[in-house]
């Protein structure tokens, strides 16, 4: 993505970029115009070259004129890299938007601007010379950049251009800093577990609150604790984007324990909570598909402070922008437990039981990626309808009002799977990922592994659905001989697919065309084709002990493939910390005492 700097809007005036202007125009008069700069500014750069020379002769080979007039027009000419350009930079790239050869979207990070009239107005675009060569105008040299993913490198310095300007009356952040930090203010027992945020920049967190003393907020949905046991409501607050104010603040629950696992938020600022629920007066709405708990066998998820004492129900609320109405809410469940990892092979971390993830596509359609233990979960109109025997992957579609399932599907073999996280990408075709046992997993053909590596624990899977939920399109298993498990999914700016997960592999056995990893590290992150038939890139990183050191808590891929990922080190329920993980200078935190949060971000070349 690299590019030289950008002193004017004509071209790059490097002193490569003077050279062949001057040797294509023989004249120093010529080649400025050429480049598509004043005289006074193509001599200054000329002379801070070298490069000037006064008595070369100023007529050269015009711009324009009669032969220059009939190879301005012929772009399929210059396109195809048979005329020379005489076009300045943002003049071929809006004749080649407008003829159709070049794309009106960024080629980094895909954004969109064909809403764009560009006879009216020139979308925020800059043309990008691939190989940096802006005499190289061939078509497949070129693509357009937006102005988020425009860079300038001079002398091995990467940085930022602006090709607009910006408002230099205030301070311009590039890196990231800390936005905001705060306590919950609750007085009872309070366990984070999920957060998501909105096109307005305001965070909602997530929780369980074991008492009274939650703050609420007057007008919330419900402004108090209902846990006739004592035990956990489900505990919400939406702050502003400085994180002093809180927008509102609810509990929601019933009777008896309830889990967050995941929220997201849809296009008209509303919450939608997912999770799980022992509570049989859990608040259903009026139209909801499934307004009665089915539970299932009494289960107590290890060292959390809850308890099922009648089984679990999925259950998916929708709350209004104010927190103050239930707008939808469901439970979504069979005779079995619904919602909870209890297999034992796939549980690796402390509330590993309290996985899944809630979606919702571009129609405000809803997706559950679950997993469930029901031999009668309602599943419809999709690939697979018939439980495989053990703890299945399930994959729901429902409607925006919480009333239907569009379809829904199980996913797994004969023993015990687990879905822990999903993806959407352009089509709507839905990628999930998350740990198997099953040695008969569904594989597709051209699968990068069809067969299960570790006979004893778990393997990672990556699975393609498609829209309608008909057919899988594309499904493997990722692992060693050792344990491994996916628990994050995302989707790069090409489409390529991203992976974050746990591994005990040796050595570097889960590296692949990467530039940094560390033998033995026990968090893999893997890139792999759409159709999930090899690996692109994939490295492994951590402390190198040979078992993970992080709980994975998050996982993102931006608009410009930088990974960023997210975990937890403790002794509880198992051996992780984050001691001796790697950090870099200046790190916001330098210091740890192993039982912490740890935040590491990648380029997408790993």
């Amino acid at each position: 993505m690299a590019r030289a700097g950008r002193p004017s809007k004509g071209m790059t005036l490097s002193k490569h970029n003077i050279e062949l202007a001057i040797k294509s125009t023989q004249s120093m008069g010529q080649a400025g115009l050429y480049m598509g700069v004043a005289k006074n500014t193509f001599k200054k750069y000329a002379k801070l070259h070298g490069l000037w020379n006064p008595k070369k002769s100023s007529k050269g080979i015009r711009k324009t004129g009669n032969v220059g007039s009939q190879l301005k027009h012929d772009l399929k000419a210059i396109l195809e890299g048979k005329n020379p350009n005489p076009y300045r930079e943002d003049t071929l790239l809006t004749k080649g938007i407008r003829e159709g050869y070049i794309a009106c979207k960024c080629g980094n990070c895909g954004q969109d601007f064909n809403h764009i009239d560009i006879s009216q107005k020139q979308p925020p675009l800059i043309l990008d010379f691939l190989d940096r060569n802006p005499m190289n105008t061939h078509i497949d040299n070129l693509r357009a950049l937006c102005f988020n993913c425009i860079y300038i490198l001079r002398k091995g310095v990467l940085s930022f251009d602006f090709p607009e300007g910006y408002n230099q009356e205030f301070e311009l952040i590039i890196d990231p800093i800390l936005e905001f930090s705060t306590y919950s203010g609750s007085t009872t027992d309070n366990f984070g577990y999920t957060a998501t945020y909105d096109d307005l920049g305001y965070l909602y967190a997530g929780s369980t609150a074991f008492g009274t003393g939650y703050p609420t907020t007057i007008g919330a949905y419900q402004l108090n604790y209902t846990n006739s046991l004592g035990g956990t409501d489900i505990a919400i607050t939406k702050y502003d984007t400085t994180g002093t104010q809180r927008i509102y603040s609810t509990y929601l629950g019933g009777g008896n324990d309830e889990l967050p696992h995941s929220m997201i938020v849809n296009s008209s600022n509303e919450l939608f909570i997912y999770g799980t629920t022992a509570s049989a007066d859990f608040p259903t709405t009026s139209l909801a598909f499934q307004q009665n708990f089915r539970g299932g066998p009494a289960f107590t998820p290890s060292g959390i402070g809850v308890t099922f004492p009648n089984g679990s129900d999925i259950f998916v609320s929708r709350l209004s922008t104010t927190g103050g109405s239930l707008l939808a809410s469901t439970f979504i469940g069979g005779s079995g437990n619904d919602g909870l990892n209890t297999a034992l092979k796939l549980r690796y971390n402390y509330a590993d039981e309290v996985r899944g993830e809630i979606d919702i596509d571009n129609q405000n359609n809803v997706y559950i990626a679950t997993c469930t233990n029901s031999n009668d979960f309602p599943v419809k109109n999709s690939f697979d309808t018939n439980f495989n025997g053990g703890q299945e992957g399930c994959i729901i579609k429902m409607d925006n009002q919480l009333t239907s399932i569009i379809w829904s599907a199980y996913l797994g073999g004969t023993y015990d799977d687990a879905i822990y996280s999903l993806a959407l990408d352009n089509n709507d075709d839905i990628y999930v990922t998350g740990g198997t046992a099953s040695v008969d997993f569904p594989c597709t053909a051209n699968a990068y592994q069809t067969t299960h590596q570790d006979p004893i624990s778990a393997d990672a899977f990556a699975t393609k659905i498609s829209a309608d939920g008909g057919q899988i399109l594309a499904s493997s298993y990722f692992g060693t001989p050792q344990y491994d498990q996916s628990y994050f999914v995302e989707i790069g700016s090409n489409n390529s697919i991203y992976f974050f997960g746990q591994t005990n592999s040796l050595g570097m056995q889960l590296v692949t065309n990467a530039n940094y990893s560390v033998s033995g590290g026990g968090q893999f992150i893997a890139i792999l084709n759409q159709d999930l038939s090899s690996v692109l890139r994939s490295t492994v990183v951590g402390t190198g002990k040979g078992t993970p050191d992080i709980s994975p808590t998050a996982f993102l891929v931006d608009v410009c493939d930088k990974i960023y990922i997210a975990g937890w080190g403790s002794n509880l329920g198992g051996p992780l910390s984050t001691l001796n993980l790697p950090i870099t200078t200046n790190a916001f935190q330098a210091d740890t005492d192993g039982n912490d949060v740890y935040l590491m971000v990648l380029d997408g070349a790993l």
